[in-house]
């Protein structure tokens, strides 16, 4: 965990040396991103009569194919049972007598250009009742006409899936079939079928093409060392394969008679779908789950739609099929809420004067979770006046690369999503709003709404500069004897408790290693040898280099043996290991701990002299100074601090703690309700339960008492700071200590380098 802490900060924090070049750009981004270019509508494609759930759409000869899946559950369930699920008061092993047997029907069907003409082509049944054992996963259809269709059938036996091809003609009759084991590796399995215009299989299995004829004769293959993304046509029904490989993305297309890929162009970004060019105006089409990009083989590219833009979640989106003039038809399946969009639909670019007059706000970040997603479509569907444009760097190549290039170029989102960002830079360097003008002039957001000391912790030098829906905490578990009413825990208490419970230490020794010491160690307390209004620095100091002596009595990462351990559990409740680290605390989690320390559970922050308890930040966002449509900005965001967002996000087990009052509230109702009921929002909200465990210790979670509760309300009081880390600044710790950790220098002299390079790296950046 606290490996991915520091990655998750390393993303960001490359982009530091931009700041001060990018507060003096041209504009703001939202000026550069024309609607009327990259907005679609999804409308339904008026296709009636496929059977089933949609597993493919594709194009070829002309037409559309359907590839529909039925599923028919024919299982023979009691008299009383009612929709497959057996009564309240049905004993346990209720289920131990049922005999499930279902039906699989899967059909293939083509209309017209139009989604009119709808022709049955090809239909199959599997399952029980019928004599078939395989089961098609994958199906193309060649120029000709002819229908390939990839099954699969698991051997039990064997242990590994078995693959063949079957071949049918134009009318659905059935030509021939053949094995492909001979032709596989050992356990490889068979992705994806694929045809082209003369006719010859390709099949993407794992890290290699195989190409075959129809009478089941390899003609060549490609193997490759990095990861297919995926195989598709062309237009013209060549094959081609989007490789990831040395951090480059590349698409390459087959040259049969070369047995070998020919013609390659690299795909920018990080895109990850690819689409056949079907019948449409590009070779092939790529989604990077921001924007849907057409691609020609001359290495030219444009983006043609903005999936939120467009009030379209490119999650639901699964196939494409290319049609003329930048459209598509589109299985879409939008399960998230009643009223969701669900079934064969159309892409098709609006008409300009539907978003004439419509101001783009950017939303941008290096990583933009699906909630934000649903929330900036939501409001985009809300309102005619803006429209939220999200901006996703995590499907960059090098994503804090791109950010840094942005910056420098003045492109800076409206707003800045900081989860994983240099907070303090971008405030030092006046990139962002302070937001409570924007709370005080809001007729339905005040101050008081939040947690009091939660949004403390957010303000810098009375200002807020970003907020945040939720929060996590950042603690330590420990048994009540071992810290008492401790608020807050030092290095010298560290030690002292060690030297009490003799053999002990602070954080187990079977997972924590001299480095992985250091970082906890660190995580609340680094800031404390720093100043940043003056520059002045102390790692030199006595306690600096004590918490180095300290960190070094840990073992080192290949000296932790992890196949010989004894459980955290035993380690904790023996006094052999004092402490349990924790990132997001919850409350089933007070129960399982509660066990755990045996009814004597305490927490705490991390070590420091002053502070107490530390929290992180998701959806973490600022507003930049300079944009120009700061209100706008506002006006989505303040959605996401209403309470009917946060207490939506409860209700969907998004974890973290919400930072309004009511919502807070809202959480502890429902962590304590023993019956069901309904929540102001329409929630069905259930008593919680099931079972938490770790090690030999298996807890059922209950509705939680007064007491656990009032636990986590004191917890949640002692919050005094959010976990922000200097990924440049541990670098340079974690790189220096490496030559005490080796036995090349003493505490006192790494801390004395240390001391020399932050220092000039703090006067560099304040």
């Amino acid at each position: 965990m606290k490996k991915n802490l520091k990655k998750a900060a390393l993303a960001g924090l490359l982009a530091l040396t931009a700041l001060s070049m990018a507060g003096c750009g041209k504009k703001s981004a939202s000026s550069q991103i024309d609607l009327k270019d990259t907005t679609y509508e999804l409308s339904d494609a008026g296709i009636e009569g496929v059977a089933g759930d949609v597993g493919s759409i594709f194009a070829a000869n002309d037409r559309i194919y359907i590839y529909g899946t039925e599923y028919k559950d024919l299982t023979e369930y009691p008299a009383d049972w009612v929709d497959g699920m057996p009564p309240e008061d049905a004993p346990d092993d209720a289920w131990d007598n049922i005999e499930y047997k279902s039906q699989t029907t899967v059909s293939l069907y083509s209309v017209d250009q139009e989604g009119k003409d709808l022709k049955k082509i090809w239909e199959m049944e599997t399952g029980d009742g019928t004599s078939e054992e395989q089961y098609p996963s994958g199906m193309t259809v060649t120029k000709t006409g002819e229908i390939l269709v990839l099954m699969n059938c698991y051997n039990d036996a064997e242990e590994r899936t078995e693959f063949s091809v079957r071949i049918y003609d134009a009318d659905g009759k059935e030509k021939t079939s053949f094995s492909l084991m001979d032709l596989l590796k050992d356990e490889e399995y068979v992705q994806t079928i694929l045809a082209d215009p003369e006719g010859r299989i390709y099949l993407h299995c794992d890290q290699r093409i195989l190409v075959i004829d129809q009478d089941a004769r390899e003609l060549f293959s490609i193997n490759v060392t990095g990861w297919i993304n995926g195989i598709v046509n062309d237009k013209d029904g060549n094959v081609l394969y989007v490789l990831s490989e040395e951090g480059k993305l590349t698409a390459n297309v087959i040259d049969p008679a070369k047995k070998s890929a020919g013609k390659s162009i690299e795909i920018v970004g990080n895109s990850n779908q690819p689409f056949s060019g079907g019948l449409g105006e590009y070779d092939f089409y790529m989604n990077d789950s921001n924007n849907l990009v057409g691609y020609k083989m001359d290495g030219s590219s444009k983006t043609l739609l903005n999936w939120v833009g467009s009030n379209i979640n490119s999650q639901y989106v699964t196939h494409l099929a290319a049609l003329p003039g930048n459209s598509f038809f589109t299985d879409y399946n939008d399960y998230s809420e009643e009223g969701g969009e669900t079934g064969i639909k159309l892409l098709k670019k609006v008409d300009p004067s539907v978003v004439a007059g419509k101001v783009a706000i950017t939303y941008g970040g290096m990583y933009i979770d699906e909630s934000v997603k649903a929330q900036a479509i939501k409001y985009n569907k809300s309102q005619n006046k803006y429209q939220i444009i999200l901006r996703d760097y995590s499907n960059e190549e090098d994503p804090a690369g791109k950010f840094n290039a942005d910056l420098l170029a003045g492109d800076v989102p409206d707003l800045i999503d900081l989860s994983s960002l240099p907070v303090d830079k971008y405030v030092a360097k006046g990139m962002l709003a302070d937001l409570y003008p924007f709370i005080d002039k809001d007729p339905d957001l005040n101050k008081e709404d939040f947690i009091d000391n939660i949004l403390k912790t957010l303000e810098t030098d009375g200002k807020l500069y970003y907020i945040s829906p939720t929060f996590s905490l950042n603690l330590l578990g420990a048994d009540k004897d071992v810290v008492g009413d401790k608020t807050n825990i030092t290095l010298d208490d560290l030690i002292a408790l060690e030297e009490k419970y003799e053999g002990s230490k602070a954080f187990s020794s079977n997972y924590t290693s001299n480095s992985s010491a250091l970082l906890t160690l660190c995580q609340n307390n680094y800031e404390s040898f720093i100043d940043w209004n003056t520059g002045k620095c102390s790692f030199d100091s006595d306690e600096f280099v004590k918490t180095l002596e300290y960190a070094n009595t840990y073992p080192s990462d290949e000296d932790i043996n992890y196949d010989d351990q004894e459980g955290t559990t035993e380690m904790l409740r023996s006094k052999k290991t004092l402490f349990t680290e924790l990132y997001n605390l919850s409350f089933e989690e007070i129960e399982l701990y509660d066990s755990v320390f045996n009814h004597k559970a305490a927490f705490i922050g991390y070590p420091s002299d002053s502070k107490k308890i530390g929290i992180s930040t998701y959806n973490m966002v600022g507003i930049y100074a300079k944009s120009a449509n700061a209100e706008g900005a506002w006006d989505f965001y303040r959605t996401m601090l209403t309470r009917e967002y946060m207490s939506d996000q409860i209700n969907s087990g998004y974890g973290g703690m919400p930072t309004r009052k009511d919502a807070y509230a809202d959480l502890e109702k429902k962590v304590t309700a023993t019956k069901a009921y309904t929540d102001d929002f329409g929630h069905e909200i259930e008593p919680i339960g099931g079972t938490w465990g770790m090690d030999d210790v298996e807890v059922e979670i209950k509705p939680l008492n007064e007491d656990q509760v009032a636990l986590m309300r004191d917890i949640v009081a002692n919050v005094d700071h959010r976990v922000d880390m200097d990924n440049d600044i541990m670098n340079i710790i974690t790189e220096e200590a490496g030559a005490l950790f080796s036995k090349q220098k003493s505490a006192k002299e790494v801390a004395g380098i240390i001391q020399n390079r932050v220092s000039t790296y703090v006067n560099e950046n304040r």
